[in-house]
């Protein structure tokens, strides 16, 4: 009986941690529907050679806190995704709240078939850039 009352916290815990990552995920994709998507694509798959592909970009999962300055901040510039030369201008998102950045990062990094943890708010607010 003892060792039901332990495991019932633990069990609650790990339940109550799937359902906020699932809700970041889902409030993510409409992040992304509404300021990434019309570039980067429905399913992350780009543009040509205008704009990067986020699905698959070994640009993007070698450091989420870059992927996290390039979207608060903007970025221009040559930058190489997946071996492939690109040179645009992303524009910056200033008006996403922490939360809302945690979210469109959750999205970014669980997607297509990826499983990149959890960004929060804390996270966020620790490794945002400076305006």
């Amino acid at each position: 009986m003892k060792k039901l009352f332990f495991l019932l916290p633990v069990a609650l815990f790990a339940c109550t941690m799937g359902s906020e990552k699932e809700l970041a995920e889902a409030n993510g994709l409409r992040i992304y529907q509404q300021h990434c998507m019309a570039c980067h694509g429905e399913k992350g798959e780009g543009n040509g050679l205008l704009y990067p592909p986020i699905q698959k970009s070994d640009y993007m999962l070698a450091d989420s806190v870059r992927t996290l300055q390039h979207i608060v901040q903007g970025m221009s510039g040559p930058i190489q995704v997946n071996g492939v030369s690109y040179n645009g201008i992303m524009p910056s998102e200033p008006t996403l709240t922490d939360v809302e950045l945690g979210y469109l990062m959750t999205f970014l990094y669980n997607s297509w078939g990826r499983d990149g943890g959890h960004f929060t708010s804390e996270w966020i607010s620790k490794n945002k850039p400076l305006k």
